[in-house]
């Protein structure tokens, strides 16, 4: 898939911007102490990540969820409403599978009802002490609504890239939505960058 260049709109950055993170080198450290961990990645499919987990002794399984489902979200080639009984989410993995199960923003596509669903249906397959990471944009001012790739530059760097694909933005995530999601889950950090994206991070 080819990618576009898109004007500057407050609030998210050109395509390709790299962005400092804090929650990547916790998530890598604690995820691969386990024993050949398996890493779910559910954002666009990047060849650079699968190469950086499988270069610290990860396998890596991709399942691009947004991606994968533009075409049932707007059939009529209109951005209409996601709902998560129309997404293909292909999580046949036994219980307790995933050693580090990687979000992204994908939650921002979904109101908290169905976001709550589909980390139920992840948490499902991630391993008692298993990790997650997921990226929350900013609540003021949103965001465009455009689908973003993340490459992962370094432990402390990831590359936000835009994507040809637009979709309706759900669901403007605040602190207290963000600790709601994931309270079922044993710890949760939270960190703020520089960009202002929510990062988080939490152990099942």
């Amino acid at each position: 898939m080819s990618e576009i260049s898109i004007s500057r709109v407050e609030g998210i950055e050109r395509e390709g911007q790299v962005h400092s993170t804090a929650a990547l080198k916790t998530f890598v450290k604690e995820a691969t102490l386990f024993s050949k961990p398996l890493i779910l990645d559910l954002g666009c499919i990047s060849d650079s990540n699968i190469e950086f987990f499988t270069h610290l002794g990860c396998k890596v399984f991709v399942k691009d969820i947004l991606n994968a489902n533009i075409r049932a979200w707007t059939p009529s080639g209109d951005t209409e409403e996601i709902s998560v009984d129309e997404v293909q989410i292909d999580f046949e993995y036994p219980d307790n599978f995933f050693d580090g199960i990687i979000f992204w923003d994908i939650f921002d596509h979904f109101d908290l009802k169905e976001a709550q669903l589909l980390l139920n249906k992840a948490k499902r397959v991630l391993k008692e002490k298993g990790w997650a990471l997921a990226l929350f944009r900013p609540p003021s001012p949103t965001p465009f609504n455009i689908l973003t790739r993340y490459r992962i530059i370094s432990l402390g760097e990831i590359k936000y890239e835009t994507l040809p694909l637009t979709t309706q933005r759900r669901k403007v995530y605040h602190n207290s939505d963000i600790a709601e999601l994931f309270n079922s889950f044993s710890s949760f950090t939270s960190y703020l960058p520089k960009n202002r994206w929510r990062e988080v991070i939490v152990r099942k």
